[in-house]
């Protein structure tokens, strides 16, 4: 056996160094070895069942892919309604509804004005509220696919307005 220059009485100081480095490094390979031993599960589990494994998880991620691709909302619609259906909202579309029955009222005053205008101003108003029928219901059908966006109801509000100004320039007309 080959002599140790550790166990000598004049063993220099490097070799000392040298021999507990060694010995460290040896202790840490196996803390490690003992660390990654459950990393290598997989190691000692025949390969059959390792593709095995794969392909059952091939399969369960696949079948799960198609269900939420079957699964989604249609036609622009989404998942749960009840997230546009909030208080505020609630309290915009009464409000909606009773300033278009005002203005449902001044339409019934203005309508005999309308249907048989006397003057040339008259049929343009006629013409005017026409056209902010049609814009009043483009808006109104575009706020019920999306009844949380703001900007549309504001436009609305807009036209709204803009018909209640028309048809009270008309019954001042008739005066």
């Amino acid at each position: 056996m080959p002599k140790s220059y550790a166990t000598t009485p004049k063993a220099p100081p490097l070799w000392l160094r040298i021999e507990r480095a060694l010995a460290e490094e040896a202790e840490r390979k196996t803390q490690r070895a003992e660390r990654r031993g459950w990393y290598s599960f997989f190691q000692h589990v025949p390969v059959g069942w390792q593709m095995a494994a794969a392909g059952a998880f091939l399969l369960v991620l696949t079948v799960s892919a198609g269900w939420f691709y079957l699964h989604q909302p249609k036609d622009g619609q989404r998942a749960d309604q009840s997230l546009l259906k909030s208080k505020a909202l609630k309290e915009v579309e009464s409000a909606e509804a009773t300033y278009v029955q005002a203005i449902d009222k001044l339409a019934a005053e203005a309508q005999p004005q309308l249907e048989n205008p006397a003057t040339p101003l008259l049929a343009n108003y006629h013409e005017k509220l026409i056209v902010l029928d049609s814009a009043i219901a483009d808006l109104r059908a575009q706020a019920g696919i999306n009844p949380s966006n703001a900007q549309l109801r504001y436009q609305l509000l807009a036209m709204y307005q803009e018909k209640q100004h028309t048809l009270e320039e008309v019954l001042e007309a008739r005066q």
